[in-house]
This record gives structure tokens, C-alpha cells and sequence, in this order.
């Protein structure tokens, strides 16, 4: 899951101290869960799976920045100070590798660690269970055409069954790693997550994935799931939130859930032009530069190690509270089995976002509640509670 844009403890002259804000009314909470790891059963950095995300998340986000300039014109997108690469494609003994373990190592979006949560389509409703993403925009969902290994064990919408189902016209498609093209075609339908219900939301029917950025960075060119709640009414505060855990998590879908943290939540305003939950700061090298015994173990993905047995104390702050990463959390194996080294689960993987632009997923939401407002433009953290904490 792809959250937002960091600093560290270094400032940078546009951040804004934050604001506490009292808790918000009730919404509603859509368990969610972890689909998969990073790390074996021994404990050691599952390389390949890794290697199969990073190529993963550079191709999700070199699609962003095309939409991006598709959606806001060259101009505008020439001051943005991002770069579209060219799409990143799996190493062939990757490839192998996961293909030997039975793996399914092909989808362009579709990351090895995603959290998960149910939603109804159509009329009589259809079951999905989807990953939530705060890096992307559109809804996805598999159809019953699809016929790819990935099709074959998950749910698949046919809309011939659903009468508020409208073909709409034009067609989506997406690059695999693999250099491959697939298509789908695009619908409306209702939309429900949890009790929230969307009418004639946009989807194409490719993989399951619901967006939750701005709608700068949509393919479709249409407003995301939760853009079209708040403007239907179908919310009454334009806020969702993430509680991660091992056990227990849950988007929230309107607010705030006060089970999960203690305190007030503090708000910092980002920057959304790019479509993106987005702050910039430091770089992860100024980071692990302060690290002892720290060094990058792969340069081309931008990984790095550091002492098991040394584990470092990181903490990012925007000028009120520190987040502090937990061991567990930072910790994604060790390099190799015989090695006393293990990965950092914060790495500097260039995406074309621009300098200091960190892409900070659950290694930094599990040690916090996070609130995204899209009516303030503002990201806020508040402290889990006791018996939420990891």
C-alpha cells in the first residue's frame, strides 16, 4: 500500500507544524487484512517476491505520472519536477524463481503486500474482495471473460447479471512486467463498501483494486470510489482512515474510529497535484547515512541492510509528534541465510516523483493511526492506543 510522501526529522521549509483536531463522528470500519510477505518462514528477505514488488510498484506509479500528464496537459506537468521512466520489466530469474514455487508473479499493480477488505457490485450484489491502495485511483475488478491464472482464483463480476450494470464506451488497458498487454472493458454499477454505497461507479474489468488517491492520477479520467461518496452524500465526512495490524485492521470509511488510537489526531497539509497523499522531505540515503554498520545491499532497487543484531532507532516527525518504527516493522529478514545482516523495509527505489519523495507504506502506518482528509488536503497521525499498538 503505497501511503503518502515523508520527511524525516530533517524539516523542509514547507512543511507545517500540525494542527490537533477533535475526533470526527462516527463512519463505518471495513475490516481489512495482509495478503501476503516480504519475509520467509526463516526469516530471511524473500528476494524474489521483493524484487517482484519493486518492479511492481515502479510500473503502478510510471502509469500514474502518464495519466498525470494526460489528465493536466504538458505544461502543467513540466512544473511538477517528475520523470514518466520507462516501465520496469521482471528480471528473467525472478522470474523463474516464482514461477518454480508456484508463485503469480505477473500482475502490474497487484503487489506481494496488500490489505485486503470485501465490496458488493451490481444488482443483486457481487462479492469481491479487493486491495485498498492510497498510491492509485481507479476501481479494477476481475471480469468473467478474464481467463489469466490470476482470474482463476478470485471472484469475477459479470455484468450481464447486475441490472444497474452499464457498459460504457472506450476500453482500459495496462502493461504486465512481463512486457505483455491486456484489456478490459469499462462499466458503471453500484458500488457498495460496507454500508457506503456509490452509484454508476467507473471500473474496468481487469484486477481487484480500489483506489483511494486523486482523481489527477485516474486512468479512466473519472472520480475514484471515495470522491464520488462524499459528492452523493453517501458520507457525511471526507475522511477515511487505516488501522494496521497483525490481527484486527480496518479502513474507515467517514472519520475515525476512537477504539484505535488515544489522544487528538494531528493534520499536516500535503500536496496534491500530482494526485498523490504527498509531503516531501529527506532522502532515504540521508537516513541510513546516520545509520551505523547501515550500507545499500542492492543499489539497483534501492535496498538497504544494516546489523541484526544493531537494530536503529528511525523516527519520522513533521514538527509535532514522532513516529517511531518499530523493529518489527523495519525488519524484513536477513540478507541470506548464512549473513548477520538484515533489510530495512524503508528503501529508495526511484519512481520518477521527484527528490526526496518517499513512498511510505505499512512499516510506517503500523506504528500509527492515519487519517486522510481530502477536504482539508491534509494527511494526520494520531497515537494507537494501548491495546491496539504492535
Amino acid at each position: 500500500m503505497a501511503a503518502l510522501a515523508s520527511a524525516s526529522r530533517m524539516q523542509h521549509k514547507h512543511l507545517h507544524v500540525g494542527v490537533s483536531v477533535p475526533r470526527e463522528e462516527p463512519g463505518m470500519g471495513i475490516p481489512i487484512s495482509k495478503r501476503s510477505f516480504l519475509t520467509t518462514d526463516d526469516g530471511v528477505f524473500d528476494y524474489d517476491r521483493a524484487i517482484s514488488l519493486s518492479v511492481r510498484t515502479h510500473n503502478k506509479h510510471q502509469q500514474n505520472l502518464a495519466n498525470l500528464l494526460a489528465n493536466v496537459g504538458e505544461d502543467t506537468f513540466a512544473m511538477m519536477n517528475r520523470v514518466i521512466h520507462p516501465k520496469a520489466s521482471m528480471p528473467a530469474s525472478v522470474k523463474r524463481n516464482l514461477e518454480a514455487r508456484q508463485a503469480e508473479p505477473l500482475d502490474p499493480i497487484d503487489g506481494e503486500v496488500a490489505w485486503q477488505g470485501n465490496v458488493t457490485i451490481g444488482t443483486p450484489p457481487q462479492t469481491f474482495r479487493i486491495d485498498f491502495d492510497t498510491g492509485s485511483s481507479d476501481l479494477w475488478i476481475p471480469g468473467k471473460n478474464c481467463t489469466s491464472d490470476d482470474c482463476a482464483t478470485k471472484a469475477v463480476f459479470d455484468p450481464s447479471a447486475s441490472s444497474s450494470s452499464e457498459a460504457q464506451e472506450g476500453e482500459f488497458s495496462i502493461n504486465y512486467a512481463d512486457g505483455s498487454n491486456v484489456q478490459g472493458d469499462i462499466f458503471t454499477d453500484i458500488v457498495n463498501v460496507g454500508s457506503v454505497e456509490v452509484k454508476k461507479q467507473y471500473f474496468p474489468l481487469l484486477i481487484p483494486i480500489m483506489g483511494l488517491a486523486f482523481p489527477r492520477i485516474s486512468k479512466l479520467a473519472q472520480d475514484p470510489f471515495f470522491v464520488n461518496a462524499k459528492s452523493q452524500s453517501a458520507l457525511s465526512n471526507f475522511q477515511f482512515s487505516f488501522y494496521l495490524a497483525e490481527q484486527g485492521s480496518e479502513l474507515y470509511l467517514g472519520g475515525t474510529n476512537q477504539d484505535h488510537y488515544t489522544g487528538e489526531v494531528e493534520y499536516h497539509e500535503i500536496d496534491e497535484s500530482s494526485g498523490h497523499w504527498e509531503v516531501v522531505g529527506a532522502s532515504a540515503k540521508t537516513l541510513f547515512d546516520a545509520v551505523d554498520g547501515a550500507y545499500m545491499e542492492d543499489e539497483i532497487n534501492g535496498y538497504y541492510a544494516y546489523p541484526c543484531d544493531s537494530e536503529p532507532s528511525i523516527a519520522f516527525s513533521w514538527g509535532g509528534m514522532d513516529v517511531n518504527i518499530s523493529s518489527d516493522n523495519l525488519n524484513l529478514g536477513k540478507v541470506n541465510e548464512s549473513s548477520s545482516d538484515c533489510i530495512a523495509a524503508i528503501s529508495a527505489q526511484d519512481l520518477g516523483l521527484g527528490d526526496g519523495t518517499w513512498l511510505l507504506g505499512d512499516a510506517f502506518m503500523k506504528n500509527v493511526y492515519t487519517v486522510f482528509d481530502m477536504d482539508k488536503k491534509s494527511v494526520g497521525f494520531a497515537t494507537l492506543a494501548t491495546e491496539s499498538s504492535q
